[in-house]
């Protein structure tokens, strides 16, 4: 598929040099704001705890901080999450860093069971005193339990338990309008509609998120050693290096770029990263492909920018259709794939941009920096 109808004839090994302060800018600018706040890492690299609530009602995230003070999390990182749906959610992400939960002579499981208990309003506590269960805080294994020890049927167990399910947040047990009467009037006797909800909470160690980290570096540099031994066999060893210093650049620009956005490192973020490598990579090797077809060139005693020039134009258009469609891709995930994809999305189409400039302006740039080096060595050594 071609998009010019006329082969272009731009020039881009003269526009470099401009490539080359752009990139350095930004990887500068990532570097000097890494030094000031450092990554945003997840509980996978740091160790700690994360919980999810759902509030019935707009919390201040100062008034949620309050409440961790006292149990001395008061360094918690606290998200506000919005998510469009039938009911107006309000939903936060609590994260406990390891230094926070784990320096205490508690377990993690304890830690979280006092974070729980400090969030429930008193009011809702009094409830439990009374014998009554908070219906938004009950597993589906518990609340089956309940119904079974009344002697309903199974089958409007059953439709009880998914409509709580599918609900989500109850507010009102009018929002229970598929259960039948007699059912929900015995969970208006036996339960009570708590305030807050935690929809997911997990913990991870300091040690496992050490190892995770370590493993997830090793990943980035082993895959990089592995591309540079596989381009220096297939091409030479001047296209490896030249490869390998785009892919750093491309991981570099697009690690500046999560540093800007202060987006969560985390292990759906890291294997972005890693596919990010791959998908640079391959749109390198069919520029090089080029570039080794039309090596012939020489023979017509044209120069090395002549011979880039004309590879990257000729394959211009493969590049844009396929980056384009990757994007589309993406952006849909990241529109409408939730908030579990919303960072692995952002971060795929950080990379497919960086990754479409490096390989109009730089894997060919870097190539011809590298050759010149080269050839400039080769020249002493003869003299």
């Amino acid at each position: 598929m071609k998009i010019f109808q006329k082969e272009p004839d731009i020039q881009f090994m003269q526009k470099r040099f401009y490539a080359f302060a752009l990139s350095g800018l930004i990887i500068l600018a990532g570097i000097a704001k890494f030094f000031l706040t450092g990554f945003n890492l997840g509980i996978e690299f740091t160790g700690g705890t994360l919980l999810e609530v759902n509030y019935a009602q707009s919390v201040r995230i100062a008034e949620i901080r309050n409440y961790l003070s006292e149990l001395g999390y008061g360094n918690a990182v606290i998200q506000e999450v919005s998510e469009s749906g039938p009911q107006e959610d309000h939903k936060y992400f609590i994260k406990i860093i390891s230094e926070d939960v784990l320096n205490e002579d508690i377990s993690k499981e304890r830690a979280l069971t006092r974070v729980k208990h400090k969030l429930v309003t008193e009011a809702n506590r009094e409830r439990v005193r009374e014998g009554r269960e908070d219906l938004n805080m009950l597993s589906e294994s518990r609340l089956r339990e309940i119904l079974q020890g009344r002697g309903f049927p199974e089958e409007a167990i059953g439709n009880a338990v998914r409509e709580v399910r599918d609900v989500g947040m109850v507010r009102d047990y009018s929002d229970l309008s598929g259960i039948d009467a007699d059912l929900l009037d015995y969970l208006r006797s036996a339960t009570y509609l708590g305030q807050i909800k935690f929809e997911k909470s997990e913990s991870i160690g300091p040690k496992v998120g050490k190892n995770l980290r370590t493993k997830a570096t090793l990943a980035a540099v082993w895959a990089l050693v592995g591309m540079l031994v596989y381009i220096a066999f297939r091409f030479t060893l001047i296209y490896g290096l030249a490869a390998v210093i785009t892919l750093f650049h491309d991981v570099l620009v697009a690690l500046s770029i999560l540093l800007f956005f202060n987006v969560e490192l985390s292990l759906a973020v890291g294997a972005a990263l890693l596919t990010i490598i791959g998908y640079s990579l391959n749109d390198t090797i069919v520029v090089f492909d080029r570039v080794r077809d039309n090596l012939s060139l020489i023979k017509q005693k044209k120069g090395a920018g002549v011979i880039l020039n004309q590879s990257i134009n000729q394959t211009l258009s493969r590049t844009i259709v396929t980056s384009l469609t990757t994007l589309l891709t993406m952006l849909a995930l990241f529109l409408f794939g939730g908030e579990v994809l919303h960072w692995f999305a952002f971060t795929m189409i950080a990379g497919i941009l960086v990754g479409t400039y490096s390989s109009i302006f730089q894997s060919c740039s870097w190539l011809m920096t590298w050759e010149k080096a080269f050839m400039q060595g080769m020249k002493k050594k003869k003299s």
